[in-house]
């Protein structure tokens, strides 16, 4: 099983290859690169499969205090198991991290939850939340084809 530089070494060095691809055959604008590439580099560093064994990073460390959302999700998550699943992985982190972060909102009465607000807010932004999903999900592919290529 690879370690986490050796991960993080190799997403970083495929994320042009995927951005150039994502600018010859989407001719994507470079602002959704630039969200692209911002998810991409969160979910290397500090939201991917390995955040199930967020507790055993230093929490006062570069790394650790961006990992403090994910030290709950581990104590809820066993390493190898959901978290490194193909879509749903990147899903459970994604919900978890949107449910932490409504839940300090909601605590500090700065958001309500109104349907036509989160419709609104959908159909504004869609496509960068697509292109949001998509580098969270493609950081999270790259991790897990390594973990299968260097399992076997």
């Amino acid at each position: 099983m690879p370690q986490y530089r050796t991960h993080t070494t190799c997403n970083v060095f495929f994320l042009p290859l995927i951005l150039g691809a994502l600018v010859y055959f989407f001719h994507s604008p470079w602002p959704y690169l630039v969200v692209f590439g911002s998810s991409f580099l969160y979910g290397t560093y500090f939201m991917n499969p390995d955040m199930d064994m967020a507790g055993q990073i230093k929490l006062f460390s570069w790394k650790g205090l961006f990992t403090l959302p994910f030290r709950v999700y581990a104590l809820f998550f066993h390493h190898r198991g959901i978290s490194h699943r193909f879509l749903l992985g990147t899903l459970t982190r994604i919900i978890f991290l949107a449910g932490i972060i409504f839940l300090f909102l909601f605590l500090f009465h700065k958001v309500t939850f109104h349907t036509d607000t989160f419709v609104h807010f959908i159909t504004v932004y869609k496509t960068p939340l697509i292109y949001l999903f998509l580098g969270l999900l493609t950081a999270d592919t790259c991790h897990l084809l390594l973990d299968l290529v260097k399992s076997h």
